[in-house]
């Protein structure tokens, strides 16, 4: 068990927000990820004999920094931006 002073000196990183993160920032986070989750399920999938669904580090980085990406709204929504919504603009 984890003692409560690591616990409380380990980086937040799930409590900042994502859209604030510096492009180092986001790969470091990146390679955090793959550190404590991704290469060790890679592994896991290995030994049992198969074969991870991404190929490389770099097919999986691109996943990764998809959240960090904010999608176009439907084409069905009516207002676009929020001084649309307030009647700011027409």
């Amino acid at each position: 068990m984890q003692d409560i002073e690591e616990l409380i000196a380990a980086p937040a990183r799930h409590f900042e927000r994502a859209s604030a993160r510096t492009e180092a920032e986001r790969e470091e986070h990146f390679q955090h990820w793959l550190a404590k989750y991704g290469q060790p399920y890679s592994d896991a999938v290995i030994a049992a004999g198969d074969q991870p669904w991404w190929t490389t580090v770099d097919e999986r980085r691109e996943l990764f920094m998809r959240r960090y990406c904010k999608p176009e709204p439907p084409s069905s929504v009516r207002f676009r931006t929020l001084a649309q919504v307030r009647g700011e603009v027409a």
